[in-house]
């Protein structure tokens, strides 16, 4: 499937080569470039916002597994369109640079041109709800967020790249995309892993309960895994507890992966603004199991399932060990693909006072796409 993605990128930056160099001019087709970036830039600014209005129907809805998509591709589609009028009244359609600027500059934005187009179409194909579409991005049976299989030239993350150094400056409006998204592309194929096992990719938006204080804390050196195992850390890199409460009579809340227990990290100089500049993703290493150990999580496609019943109270809390490099912090925890809520500051143990044991059910299941879906 990669093979393909890669041939569909090529076959639309051979199309955009040809339209640029028989039918524009250096000028235009520059003008054009400009267009997609701001275009592109729109749709991964706001396409959350519409994808939220559209899940105003209900998380159940039929439209509400695709409104991300939708969203993306009405706004991608919608400023082009405007950009291009724009840009196109303002453009001296008499501006010619030369024979020999012509002919090498115009393939050459058609290329660069090509290449968003192609990565737009890409991110949008992505968004699906569906396993392995539009290719499987994880190398080996297993998902590692630090093991990717990529398209030739990567066009999706070319333009995902774009805009999340765009959301760093004027376009930021004190919240990155860097930050929310730091890995954009692989977020989108890592919450959906379970999808092929009926795993929803959203849930309600009152899911998640984060204690307002004492959520995050390292992990106290007294911590085994099970079996009384000594934990294997990787080196320059520290444990962190980060305490997420799951409200149980949400709508589509169980079952889940821990692929779909996101937290992202800052440095801690930079952690007093925690939604601007950038951040990195990290994906939990296990979960408290006793007061003295915890699960090791062997694969982020297990799947996770939570009781229903209220009578020990509305929230399920679950006490998640992520390995964080150090000199960084926990600043934001995501579950599923659209609940994301910020963390409070890491506090020491002694103040959480214990930790809570999950009693949940575990279930180990393949991380592959069901057959026919690679």
């Amino acid at each position: 499937m990669v093979s393909i993605i890669s041939l569909v990128t090529l076959l639309v930056m051979v199309g955009c080569t040809v339209f640029c160099y028989f039918k524009g001019t250096l000028y235009k087709s520059f003008l054009m470039i400009i267009t997609a970036v701001l275009a592109s830039t729109v749709a991964f600014g706001y396409f959350e916002l519409l994808a939220g209005l559209l899940l105003g129907r209900g998380i159940d809805s039929a439209i509400a597994s695709w409104s991300y998509l939708i969203g993306y591709l009405l706004l991608f589609v919608i400023a082009f369109a405007v950009f291009q009028a724009l840009l196109e009244k303002l453009a001296d359609k008499g501006v010619q640079l030369g024979l020999y600027p012509e002919r090498i500059g115009r393939p050459v934005c058609g290329l660069v041109l090509g290449l968003i187009v192609a990565g737009s179409l890409i991110n949008a194909a992505a968004m699906a709800p569906i396993s392995g579409v539009p290719y499987k991005r994880f190398e080996g049976a297993s998902v590692q967020p630090d093991r990717l299989s990529k398209p030739f030239l990567s066009a999706e993350d070319f333009t995902a790249g774009w805009a999340s150094i765009l959301s760093k400056g004027c376009f930021s409006k004190g919240k990155s995309m860097a930050v929310f998204h730091p890995d954009f592309v692989t977020e989108q194929f890592i919450n959906k892993v379970g999808a092929a096992s009926d795993v929803s990719t959203l849930s309600s938006p009152g899911v998640l309960q984060i204690p307002p204080k004492n959520a995050v804390w390292r992990l106290p050196e007294n911590i085994t895994e099970t079996g009384g195992r000594a934990l294997s850390g990787e080196s320059g890199k520290s444990f962190y507890v980060v305490r997420a409460g799951l409200r149980k009579n949400a709508e589509l809340v169980s079952p889940f992966t821990f692929s779909q227990l996101r937290v992202v990290c800052k440095k801690e100089n930079a952690a007093a603004n925690p939604l601007s500049g950038k951040g990195i993703n990290t994906y939990p290493y296990g979960y408290i199991k006793t007061r003295n150990s915890l699960e090791r999580v062997d694969s982020l496609g297990e799947t996770l399932n939570i009781e229903q019943s209220v009578s020990q109270g509305p929230v399920k809390q679950i006490d998640l060990v992520y390995q964080i490099p150090r000199g960084y912090i926990p600043v934001l925890f995501a579950f599923k693909k659209n609940v994301v809520s910020q963390l409070p500051q890491p506090v020491d143990f002694e103040k959480v006072g214990q930790l809570e044991p999950y009693s949940g059910t575990v279930v180990v299941g393949s991380d592959e796409p069901a057959e026919g879906e690679e």
